[in-house]
């Protein structure tokens, strides 16, 4: 017997390796937990939360450290004319008549600043990793919806295509008893609109199925086509994602429900950290009492007038730095100013 040769090299080919097809065959089909598992692991907008979350950590641990002090050096009134730069005490280098400055300068955070900081950098990261978890929500949530409309979709087509099949057979049925004579022209026309009708709507299935398999595809980020099998059924779907809604509750335990889910979104848990995250960082929102602002009679405008010049609006300022002392003091160094104050 001649055996074809494709026969032959697919033969070939299976045998030299054999866990190709292996590998084919053990790709787990499309299940509940298994779009949730791909869209954790392959989403884009997962993976971005993450470095957001990775740079929020880092402004953390960069927030708590105190700022680097500074060394420099600096060497004027070196003669350029010629002019010996000797002295009496000698030609050497430190007997010459150079000005050499070594400074070491070091910031001091005043007013709560570095706190401040630390502060917002923590709700920062708590904000980052709830949008993680948001990411992580959403994309499962998105890859399941794509999975049922798949899965939906599928089995419409099968139904509309069942049904143009059905109708097709009734075309044949009624032109062969218009030949017999039992039926009317009028009556098989009729017939063959309704089986052609259900034929268009069984090719539009069809394509809403594929666009449906594509959209899960893209909502995973597999290639397209993936070729990934459904679920059986919509039963099989449903009995593998388990109980949803329990309609033997009370509209009160519903309404307590739903205050608990609402309570445990992570997307809301984002919004209240970013706007616990909203403290003054440099500042910027200003101090924790107004009585303890340095320069609260400048931002105020309540420090002496612009014709006195600036130097006394910072005397101004100044005082109130000496008034925040005495109340860090008062207060066990908290900084704030007395409950009437």
């Amino acid at each position: 017997m001649k055996i074809p040769i494709y026969t032959g090299v697919l033969g070939i080919a299976i045998a030299l390796c054999p866990g190709a097809l292996s590998a084919v065959e053990d790709i787990p089909p499309l299940g509940w937990n298994e779009v949730a598992r791909l869209a954790l692991e392959q989403s884009p907008d997962i993976r971005s939360a993450r470095i957001d979350l990775a740079g929020a950590d880092a402004q953390r641990l960069t927030a708590r450290q105190l700022p680097n002090p500074s060394l420099s050096v600096s060497v004027s009134k070196i003669p350029t004319d010629g002019t010996a730069a000797s002295t009496s005490y000698g030609n050497g280098f430190f007997d010459r008549g150079y000005d050499t400055v070594v400074q070491v300068a070091e910031v001091l955070e005043l007013g709560g600043k570095r706190a401040r900081r630390v502060r917002s950098a923590a709700a920062g990261h708590e904000a980052a990793t709830e949008r993680l978890a948001d990411a992580q929500r959403l994309a499962v949530a998105v890859a399941r919806k794509a999975l049922i409309q798949a899965v939906l979709a599928r089995e419409t087509a099968t139904v509309a295509r069942a049904t143009a099949a059905s109708l097709a057979k009734s075309a044949a049925i009624a032109r062969a008893r218009e030949g017999s004579g039992d039926l009317s022209r009028a009556d098989r026309e009729q017939v063959e609109i309704a089986a052609a009708t259900f034929e268009a709507n069984a090719g539009t299935a069809e394509s809403a199925a594929r666009a449906a398999a594509l959209a899960l595809d893209a909502a995973l980020s597999l290639p397209t086509p993936s070729g990934r099998t459904l679920p059986d059924s919509l039963r099989a779907l449903s009995d593998e994602a388990g109980p949803g809604f329990d309609s033997s509750q009370s509209a009160e335990e519903l309404a307590e429900s739903d205050a608990r889910r609402v309570d445990l979104r992570p997307d809301l848990l984002a919004l209240g950290a970013s706007a616990k995250g909203g403290v003054g960082v440099g500042g910027s929102a200003g101090p924790s009492h107004p009585r303890c602002d340095p320069l609260a009679p400048v931002r105020k405008g309540t420090a002496e007038p612009e014709e006195h010049g600036w130097l006394r609006r910072f005397d101004s300022a100044a005082r109130s730095f000496a008034q925040c002392g005495r109340y860090g003091r008062r207060t066990g160094g908290t900084g704030r100013g007395p409950p009437g104050a």
